[in-house]
């Protein structure tokens, strides 16, 4: 107590000191703690219960492919993760207008079943082989709550 009494300074230094780094403790803590979250946050929880099968996807380009106006199907689901809620189509065609164009897109949802509809966010991309159709490319997008696809 003595020792305390002689260097008050240094006592009070050492007691700012040991309050600074607990609070920088506990702010670190907090920050640190939330690393385990996913970066997707709660928005896949249930994602484990509706998945989109492998055969499905299959028979909807093998089907698509068999259109005479198209001639690639690319299936993806959130890029190269394939762990998100976004599923994209990216249909070719060839020799269509604008309107015949959509009429195929909207294939692409009588694929999926309702269930699937109301969990993933669906877009189609279509894409004209034709370089002089300069109404191509055209992107429909349909969300989760939507019913239909919605061309832009």
């Amino acid at each position: 107590m003595k020792w305390m009494k002689d260097n008050v300074l240094l006592t009070v230094f050492i007691g700012l000191v040991v309050i600074f780094i607990i609070i920088v403790a506990i702010i670190l803590g907090t920050l640190l703690s939330k690393n385990n979250v996913s970066e997707y946050g709660n928005r896949l929880d249930g994602i484990d219960k509706v998945q989109i099968s492998e055969k499905k996807v299959n028979k909807m380009i093998k089907e698509l492919k068999a259109l005479d106006k198209v001639t690639e199907v690319t299936y993806t689901r959130d890029g190269k993760k394939h762990e998100g809620r976004l599923v994209s189509v990216i249909l070719e065609v060839k020799d269509v207008t604008k309107q015949e164009a959509i009429d195929i897109g909207n294939k692409v949802l009588d694929y999926f079943d309702n269930e699937e509809k109301s969990f993933y966010d669906i877009q189609v991309y279509l894409d004209n082989t034709d370089s002089k159709n300069k109404e191509f490319p055209i992107i429909g997008y349909k969300h989760k709550t939507s019913d239909a696809l919605v061309w832009d």
